[in-house]
């Protein structure tokens, strides 16, 4: 009796011991699922290296600064809610497929009613630039890739290029004048007609083609 008893009892400590080896390595291959390749949504102004930081939020367009280019492999993104030393700002810290590291910076008062989270999904997309720049045109991509805009783009071309308008003073992209800062001092706006597409509104630039 004793001894059907011993391989009752071994065969339920088999059994759930192969229960929990099988629960574990299920656990183990989910976790080492890889992460969705992300990429930069639009066009990023680098800012100059005695900033502090390499980019704000707002997207300064200074000229002559090189651009992060829509469509840049991400590897990494983290957010720093507290800034990464005392009295430093909130940031959105990313890392490139080619291993350069950049640090954003969030000035909330320029983006009511956003935080870091829906900057990051804003800033980063699953797409690659090829569909960002899908049913787009000829005149409309070779904006995008010159960080220019020119008039008949759409607006989903005009975000590629310039990235989102600022919420302080565009509180919606439903309105027909978006407004960006190209310096802390100098702003530039963006007008669209009733089909959506960028028309003149402004003093016209050096160059004629571009708004």
């Amino acid at each position: 009796m004793k001894k059907y008893q011993f391989l009752t009892v071994f065969a339920l400590l088999f059994v759930a011991g192969c229960s929990t080896s099988s629960e574990y390595k299920t656990q183990n291959i989910a976790a080492q699922q890889p992460v969705e390749q992300r990429y930069t949504a639009y066009n990023i102004w680098l800012l100059p290296k005695r900033q502090a930081h390499n980019f704000r939020v707002i997207n300064y367009k200074l000229p002559n600064m090189p651009i992060l280019p829509a469509g840049t492999a991400i590897r990494e993104v983290s957010l720093n809610a507290q800034g990464a030393s005392p009295g430093s700002m909130p940031s959105i810290k990313f890392i490139t497929n080619d291993e350069r590291v950049f640090n954003v910076a969030f000035t909330s008062g320029f983006h009511p009613g956003k935080s870091l989270k829906d900057y990051e999904a804003m800033m980063f997309s699953t797409s690659p630039f090829e569909e960002i720049i899908e049913g787009m045109s000829e005149t409309e991509v070779t904006s995008i890739r010159s960080g220019v805009i020119k008039a008949g783009m759409s607006k989903q071309a005009v975000i590629a290029s310039y990235g989102y308008p600022p919420e302080h003073r565009t509180p919606s992209l439903e309105d027909n004048q978006w407004m960006y800062w190209m310096s802390k001092y100098r702003t530039k706006k963006i007008c669209f007609d009733a089909q959506e597409l960028t028309i003149r509104c402004g003093v016209p630039s050096s160059d004629p083609d571009v708004l």
